[in-house]
């Protein structure tokens, strides 16, 4: 039985248990106050305490969203699994086998009881919480707000070290790419050597797996092993380590958190691999792109969790263009579908002057797109908006560069 079978399975018993504890949390199926609680806890951590304390249903609640958010930015699993075993054991312990609902009087004197089993409410509040940050982010003053914070340096250099570390190892990967010889380029590249980005590794190992001594990066950090890789600073031993995380994923790269395989990380890894010899590495990411990964929609997931190949929501537009538009570049994707996709988006955020980061990012790689594609009415227009000082725009911008030297020096070859 190859690991997608498993997966199946796993997924199909999974859900038919988590059926059942949702069937018991109705309240229908005449189990007791406690087991109904344990199971409606089981389902959404806070949910059993709505009817014996709605204290309990709010922090369990917060934690849950909090744990959730932090499992899906760090890989901290465990954390999740601590909150809902937590809300449970509490179930157990303080929800009685039964109890009764205090009657309330109403204008006539006629005795009713408290609504009990409010179900759908909490599941109402649950979906607000879970929707309250996509809702803030949104809003356009909160978008000018983030987007002039973000795009406050003026000089590429300057704008680079001030950029967090995730994001500058990013940055230094694709500004590579378009160095020939990848020689570093101390100007550029030196931003991935500085003490945040591995001090970041070390929180991240410490909180999610709890490494506490060694090097953070023997396990995961595609983003940093790449942008290592790309910019010629890797040592030998790094490039070992690098290499050997990856020979073991499923996926042919390394994690960027534990568990978590990113879209734009895991191609930026698989092309340092490529080019560090791992032939066979940068082939598994490629099949990863056209299956695990594959355009749904005119959308692709953003990361996957190597354990369930879980995939995690969709990727934001730019990262999304800038990923498939190397992976083209290099030719692991053949077909244009996603610049079908991403046109319309690209043309709206060059029609908006791409002053946000992620429309500058995303304008960028679209002009390699438009390029690869040579969609020249496209070109034209993704062309007008002026250049940004947003690090990875400008390591785009680099790639595009390179990309026309070469075309023109083939072109020129074949004269």
């Amino acid at each position: 039985m190859d690991r997608r079978t498993l997966q199946r399975v796993a997924w199909t018993s999974l859900f038919v248990v988590v059926l059942g504890f949702d069937l018991i949390a109705t309240g229908w199926f005449g189990f007791d106050e406690r087991v109904v609680a344990m199971c409606r806890n089981i389902v959404v951590p806070g949910l059993g305490f709505v009817e014996t304390d709605w204290w309990l249903t709010v922090v369990f609640v917060a934690a849950a969203i909090g744990a959730v958010t932090a499992w899906l930015r760090w890989g901290t699993d465990w954390i999740v699994g601590a909150v809902w075993v937590a809300a449970i054991g509490l179930a157990f312990l303080i929800v009685p086998p039964a109890h009764t609902h205090e009657p309330v009087s109403m204008t006539g004197g006629l005795p009713v009881q408290r609504a009990s089993h409010e179900f759908a409410a909490v599941l109402v509040l649950v979906a607000m919480f879970s929707r309250a940050r996509l809702a803030l982010v949104g809003l356009p003053g909160v978008r000018r707000f983030t987007g002039r914070r973000r795009g406050e340096p003026t000089d590429r250099v300057v704008a680079l070290r001030a950029a967090p570390p995730i994001e500058r190892c990013r940055a230094v990967a694709i500004a590579g790419l378009a160095r020939p010889g990848r020689q570093p380029d101390d100007d550029v590249s030196a931003g991935v050597e500085d003490p945040d980005v591995r001090r970041r590794a070390a929180r991240v190992a410490a909180v999610a797996r709890w490494r506490l001594r060694g090097d953070p990066l023997r396990h995961d950090n595609a983003h940093v092993h790449a942008a290592l890789a790309l910019s010629g600073r890797a040592t030998g031993t790094e490039l070992a380590s690098f290499r050997a995380i990856a020979q073991v994923s499923p996926y042919g790269v390394p994690a960027s958190e534990p568990t978590w395989i990113r879209l734009l990380d895991g191609t930026l890894a698989a092309l340092a691999l490529d080019e560090a010899g791992a032939a066979p590495s940068a082939t598994r990411w490629q099949a990863t792109l056209d299956r695990e990964l594959r355009l749904r929609h005119g959308r692709r997931a953003s990361a996957i969790h190597t354990p369930t190949a879980l995939r995690l929501a969709t990727a934001p537009h730019w990262e999304h263009a800038t990923a498939t538009a190397l992976a083209r570049w290099r030719g692991w994707i053949l077909g244009d579908d996603d610049w079908s996709a991403l046109r319309q988006r690209s043309l709206g955020a060059a029609a908006r002057g791409a002053t946000r980061p992620d429309d500058a990012r995303l304008v960028a790689a679209a002009r390699i797109w438009a390029r690869l594609v040579d969609d020249e009415p496209a070109a034209r227009i993704l062309e007008r908006p002026s250049r940004s000082c947003d690090p990875i725009a400008t390591a785009l911008d680099d790639v595009l560069a390179t990309i026309r030297t070469t075309a023109s020096s083939t072109k020129e070859a074949h004269r």
